[in-house]
């Protein structure tokens, strides 16, 4: 029977059989999250009639009002579906409410300024730019659907998919009684508790004096430990994440009582700009503890992602090897720079694996030598380049290591053993041994050694350029990364780390870090914006990704960074392999050139002027042959630094000489389908500048391919700072006036400059002579021998510190010839042709050119004293440098010509 107070409008039968319910044993009010997703059953909410029939057994009751329960009806296992009571004109807003990764919800909507607004009401909100979601923890949900359905003057519909939050009271064993969470309407469900779907860790609390509309009489068991339900606790939700400093970050919103307990944190800090509580990865299960027990409040903590938490344990548990910095070679210490001290010393910390990842020309291989020489007792070393760097790096052993060259195996197919060095062919039947200290490997033949390489088991691998590790299904990246993978310690060096488009970083992390990237599917769906069909190409929270390489495995630098630290040009020779087959023609024309220079010597000592005359117009004949055939014979190993260079991802002038050469050079760019301009003698000059505006402005316009003598003077192409030379001129001033297209005023960067060199060729022959000339030239003008062009030294480097020291002279830095006499260099000079039009540029910070410092009148003088020393030296019938000296002298500060 009903009582007159009660007001829940329903019938004496519908009464009685909820009573009969509730009466003897409501025990609890449990807040669960369904976990059933079965398929969403549309219906209407704009009435208080049910318009899609309720499931079985469910019976739908009006609640009394004192019963504080959310409001909207929420059909169990199904998707709950809003549309807001306006009848306004404005556009219907369609929002999508569902779970997310990691314990969080998402909010997906069209922009709406009211929208947004209410959304950012929400604590504990996260806006992902990528996704463009707002995301929620999952206890957040009743939140955000109240933030959502308070905006009744806007047309919304709004799709939340399961699983869903709702309230449950369980009344006895066979009835339960549910609430929805939208608080807009007060309307209760009761069903058996079988029908509830699966909950999860659900929380129990007393609740007392369910309805007072209830009489006492009706109960049949007393009810002194069933009363009002308590105030519930204030919820708080924390965020942590990495930061981009190394430090662990938490962010919430303001709460005395959390505020508090964040103060607790040993070693926290306040960082007011960005309103973050900053702390060390070590105090983060403190933390956590801390900000769960020190208040009353409910704290929802949102952990770090397991895939960082994972990559600062394996951190954290490396060895610190930074004591071992006092053993690098004083040699090799005097010469590195701050910010290389530095990469040397971040590669120590980290237990000696570590991604250096420099910008190109900030000395990434002198670092890599620096830590391998504090790691001597694990020698030797395993070194995996591209094919064009095998040799440049086995001289940057024996230069800076002072390892015997007897000690470096180099392995290739082809090429010889100049320098001494242990040549390993992989073209042979006979059993390869891989046995040097130093041992040199091209990408290309590491699939051809896996095994050997495996059952060494070097402790010390060096992997340079590892950017050609980016393909998680290339065969050499699959060979090469369980070698790095197995070794004690792993170098990468690389110019792009491909931190804009993170798949092709992963095969590199996961050779640093092996037990923290095991399985890509987790990685890409957190940082490349998932995938589909094992394809990962976007890109996601690119921040967390930065901040957890950087604190982890990655050191990088950009040359604005160091930019005080650096000379202003950087020059360096690249020795080149090249074809066998193809050098023998080379040879048989060095051996004419050779014949014909002794029967010159005969025919001076016996007088004979006329046929003197005549072997010097065949010997310059054939030098000129020469020069010809080693353009040719360049081609496949310039474009192999190319495609190095290119991989690299920076803008680089490429100059040479012959027509060939650059055909060479721009077929091969074609090919790569790289855009590019090419400016040489064919070039109209009215197009000139706008190929020079093309460059400077397109920054999908990698190359500029341009002749020695046509693009050498008048052309700014400062949108590069790398310069190559892929051929020689016989003039020094040829050669700084290519270099200086792109350092230029305007050039806002160190300019590195790259020789490619290949021995027993004519690139010897114009090498020696271009020094020759260089130091002619200085004794004259200066008195001295040092004011020449300056190179990076394999005797001699900059020293640490701001400012940087002369780079030596390029009479140090070339060895002269053996095979050729210092007379023999001078009568091999370029044919009359060619011309000097500068002075030699040096590239110290320090030490400026003694030209800069003249007069314009002075200078004229200089270059005109400079151009008639040249073309005496060049000249066949007074090749000795005495003789073009004693041809010019100063009177009262003038230059003249005997």
């Amino acid at each position: 029977m009903m009582d007159d107070d009660d007001d829940w409008d329903l019938s004496p039968e519908e009464l009685d059989a909820l009573e009969r319910n509730a009466a003897t044993q409501l025990a609890a009010q449990k807040r669960v999250t369904s976990l059933a997703a079965p398929a969403a059953q549309a219906f209407s909410t704009s009435s208080s009639s049910v318009t899609s029939e309720s499931p079985k057994n469910i019976q739908q009751v009006h609640a009394d009002p004192q019963i504080d329960c959310p409001t909207k009806r929420q059909e169990l296992g199904s998707s709950w579906i809003y549309t807001s009571p306006s009848k306004g004109a404005g556009r219907l807003l369609n929002i999508k409410v569902f779970q997310d990764q990691g314990g969080r919800i998402a909010c997906e909507a069209p922009y709406n300024s009211h929208l947004v607004a209410a959304l950012k009401t929400v604590p504990g909100r996260n806006w992902d730019v990528n996704r463009k979601v707002w995301t929620y923890p999952e206890a957040g949900l009743g939140d955000v659907v109240k933030a959502i359905t308070s905006l009744s003057h806007l047309k919304l519909a709004v799709e939340v998919a399961p699983p869903l939050a709702v309230n449950v009271a369980v009344l006895n064993s066979s009835a339960s009684a549910c609430t929805s969470l939208n608080e807009d309407d007060a309307e209760v469900w009761c069903t058996p508790p079988q029908s509830i779907p699966s909950i999860q860790e659900p929380e129990t609390r007393d609740v007392h004096n369910l309805s007072p509309s209830v009489s006492q009489s009706r109960l049949s068991q007393p009810q002194s430990h069933v009363g009002l339900k308590h105030a519930p606790k204030k919820a708080c939700y924390v965020k942590l994440f990495l930061h981009s400093c190394g430090r662990i970050a938490a962010k919430c919103d303001y709460d005395t009582q959390v505020v508090a307990a964040l103060k607790r944190i040993p070693r926290v800090d306040y960082l007011m700009k960005e309103r973050l509580w900053m702390f060390p990865f070590t105090n983060l299960s403190e933390a956590e503890e801390i900000l769960r027990s020190s208040t009353d409040r409910v704290v929802t903590v949102e952990p770090l992602e397991p895939i960082v938490k994972r990559a600062l344990e394996a951190t954290a548990a490396l060895p610190d090897l930074q004591d071992r910095y006092r053993l690098v070679d004083e040699k090799l210490k005097k010469t590195l720079m701050e910010f290389q001290v530095e990469g040397v010393r971040f590669a120590l910390q980290h237990g000696g694996r570590a991604l250096i990842a420099d910008e190109m020309g900030l000395g990434k291989t002198l670092q890599a030598l620096a830590v391998v020489s504090c790691l001597e007792e694990d020698w030797p070393v395993l070194i995996v380049v591209p094919s064009s760097l095998r040799v440049h790096w086995a001289n940057m052993l024996v230069t800076w290591l002072n390892v015997s060259p007897s000690d470096i195996t180099i392995v290739m197919s082809q090429g010889s053993s100049r320098g001494g060095y242990n040549i390993v062919r992989t073209t042979g039947k006979q059993k390869l041994l891989i046995n040097g200290l130093f041992n040199i490997v091209s990408y290309d033949a590491l699939s051809k050694l896996e095994d050997i390489i495996m059952r060494t088991g070097f402790k010390i691998v060096i992997a340079d350029e590892s950017h050609y590790l980016k393909n998680p299904q290339a065969k050499r990246t699959n060979v090469c990364v369980p070698v790095l993978q197995k070794a004690k310690y792993a170098l990468l060096l690389t110019g792009t780390p491909a931190l804009s488009r993170p798949i092709e970083l992963f095969k590199q992390l996961q050779a640093l870090q092996p037990s923290v990237y095991q399985k890509i599917n987790e990685y890409g769906a957190r940082y490349c914006m998932g995938g589909f069909f094992g394809v990962w190409q976007g890109s996601s929270n690119h921040e967390e990704l930065h901040a957890l390489v950087k604190s982890t495995v990655m050191i990088r630098r950009l040359k604005l960074d160091v930019l005080k630290q650096l000379p202003k040009k950087r020059r360096e020779q690249i020795f080149m392999t090249l074809d066998e087959k193809a050098m023998k023609q080379i040879r048989a024309l060095l051996n004419e050139l050779d014949s014909i220079k002794r029967q010159v010597q005969i025919a001076l000592q016996l007088g004979k002027k006329e046929e003197v005359g005549e072997m010097k117009i065949a010997e310059r004949s054939l030098i000129s042959k020469i020069y010809t055939e080693t353009a040719e014979v360049k081609i496949p190993a310039v474009q192999e630094f190319l495609e190095t260079m290119l991989e690299g991802g920076c803008k680089f002038l490429v100059f040479a000489h012959h027509q060939v050469m650059m055909d060479a050079i721009q077929e091969f760019l074609q090919k790569k389908k790289v855009k590019f301009i090419r400016i040489d003698g064919k070039t109209h000059p009215a197009s000139r500048q706008d190929l020079v505006k093309t460059f400077q402005e397109k920054e999908d316009v990698k190359v500029a391919v341009l002749g020695i003598r046509a693009a050498g003077v008048g052309l700014t192409l400062t949108a590069a700072s790398t310069v190559i030379f892929a051929e020689m001129s016989w003039t020094p001033g040829d050669l700084v006036q290519a270099e200086d297209r792109a350092h230029r005023i305007g050039q806002e960067s160190a300019v590195n400059i790259y020789y490619l060199h290949a021995h027993d060729t004519i690139d010897d022959f114009i090498w020696d002579a271009v020094q020759h000339k260089l130091e002619n030239l200085g004794q004259v003008l200066d008195g001295q021998e040092d004011n020449t062009m300056q190179f990076v030294s394999n005797s001699k480097e900059v020293e640490s510190g701001s400012q940087t020291q002369e780079q030596s002279t390029l009479h140090d830095y070339m060895k002269p010839c053996t095979k050729y006499s210092a007379t023999d260099r001078d009568s091999t000079i370029t044919p009359a042709s060619n011309q000097s039009s500068t002075t030699p540029m040096t590239g110290s910070n320090e030490t400026t050119n003694r030209l800069d410092s003249c007069s314009s009148k002075r200078k004229r003088e200089y270059e005109q004293a400079a151009e008639v020393i040249i073309d005496l030296v060049d000249s066949p019938e007074r090749f000795q440098p005495h003789l073009a000296l004693e041809n010019v002298h100063e009177v009262d500060g003038k230059f003249g010509l005997n």
